[in-house]
C-alpha cells in the first residue's frame, strides 16, 4: 500500500485531496495544526497528526515512523492581508516549515514523491496580459506570493541536490464543499453565506478585479496524475484561463440561489491584493493531457448543493 502524508489534510483542499486518495487505497496521514482546517474534515480511515510543520521534531519522528512514499504539502500561511501585516510569521510557515520538511524528508533512504501547492495570482502579480504562462515574469506584490515564491525555490533545489520527485503547482482561486466563508480567499463561499443571511457584500476592486475560479476536484484530479509521474522540479499553472470579475461571481450566486444580497458596497483593492490574473494550464494539459472539467457555473451550482445537506 502506498503511504501519502498530507500537510494541511484538515484544511477545505487537503480534505478533499485525502479523500480522493483513501478512495485509491492509499494510506494516508494527515499532519494539521487545525489553525484553519477543522478535524471533522478529514476522513476516519487516515491517520491524523495534530502538529505544525515548524515543529522540527515533530516533523522528523513522524516522517521517520511513517516514511511516506508521496508528500502532499498544502500547510501554508494563505491569507494576503495577514502576511503584509505580520510577514514574519508568514515566512516562518510558508518558507521555514517548508524547507524543515524538505529536510525531514532528504533522510529517508527512499525519497518520496513530492506536490507542493504553491500560488498563480500572488506569484505574478499584476500582468500586462492574461492568461499568463509559466514563462511569465514572477513579480509578487504580497509578501504571501514571496514566501510562496522562496518555498519553490528550495523544493526545486531538493529535487536536483538530493534526486526528489518534485513539482510545484501554481493555482487558481480554488473553491468548492467544505471551503470555509470566514477566510479572505473564499469569495464564493463568503458571498454564499451572506446573500443566505442577508448580509451585505463588499466587493474589493470596485467588482471589476478578475480572478481564475477552479473546482477543487480539478486540482485533485491534477494531483492524482501528478502522483503517479516523476518531476525534476518543474512549475505548472492550475487554472481554467479565464478571467472572471467579481460582480459576475456575485451574478452568478444570485441565479443560482435565486436569492439578491441586501446591499452591495464596492471598494478599492487592499494591500496586496492584484487586479486581475487567469492561468494557462497549457503545459500540464500537453505533458498529461490534464484539464480542467468543472466550468463556473456549474461549480457554484455544485457548492450550493453541498450546503443543502448542513
Amino acid at each position: 500500500m502506498v503511504r501519502c502524508m498530507v500537510t494541511g489534510g484538515a484544511g477545505f483542499i487537503g480534505s478533499h485531496v485525502c479523500e480522493s486518495f483513501i478512495e485509491s487505497s492509499y494510506d494516508v496521514l494527515v499532519i494539521d495544526n487545525l489553525s484553519t482546517g477543522e478535524s471533522a474534515n478529514i476522513p476516519s480511515s487516515c491517520n491524523f497528526i495534530h502538529g505544525d510543520i515548524t515543529e522540527k521534531g515533530l516533523l522528523q519522528k513522524v516522517v521517520s515512523d511513517f516514511k511516506p512514499n508521496l508528500v502532499i504539502h498544502l500547510a501554508a500561511q494563505s491569507s494576503v492581508t495577514r502576511s503584509v501585516n505580520d510577514p514574519s510569521l508568514d515566512s516562518n510557515v510558508n518558507v521555514i516549515g517548508s524547507l524543515l520538511l524538505l529536510e525531514s524528508l532528504k533522510n529517508l533512504e527512499q525519497r518520496p514523491k513530492f506536490i507542493y501547492s504553491s500560488t498563480g495570482g500572488a506569484a505574478y502579480g499584476s500582468p500586462n496580459k492574461i492568461p499568463v504562462d509559466e514563462n511569465h515574469d514572477v513579480q509578487p506584490i504580497s509578501q504571501y506570493g514571496a514566501s510562496k515564491l522562496a518555498a519553490e525555490y528550495y523544493i526545486s533545489l531538493y529535487s536536483r541536490l538530493y534526486n526528489f520527485s518534485t513539482v510545484n503547482f501554481r493555482l487558481g482561486n480554488v473553491y468548492g464543499p467544505r471551503q470555509r466563508s470566514d477566510l479572505e480567499s473564499g469569495v464564493i463561499s463568503i458571498f454564499t453565506e451572506k446573500i443566505i443571511k442577508e448580509e451585505s457584500l463588499k466587493l474589493f476592486g470596485y467588482g471589476k478585479a478578475c480572478r481564475d475560479y477552479i473546482y477543487v476536484s480539478d486540482v485533485v484530479d491534477a494531483f492524482k496524475i501528478a502522483s503517479k509521474l516523476d518531476f525534476e522540479g518543474e512549475i505548472f499553472n492550475l487554472g481554467t484561463g479565464v478571467a472572471t470579475k467579481v460582480e459576475e461571481v456575485m451574478d452568478c450566486l444570485v441565479n443560482c440561489l435565486g436569492k439578491e444580497p441586501s446591499a452591495v458596497e464596492k471598494l478599492p483593492l487592499r494591500q496586496g491584493e492584484l487586479d486581475s490574473i487567469s492561468l494557462s494550464s497549457l503545459s500540464f494539459n500537453k505533458k498529461t493531457g490534464w484539464k480542467p472539467k468543472v466550468n463556473l457555473e456549474n461549480g457554484i451550482s455544485l457548492f450550493v448543493d453541498s450546503l443543502k445537506g448542513k
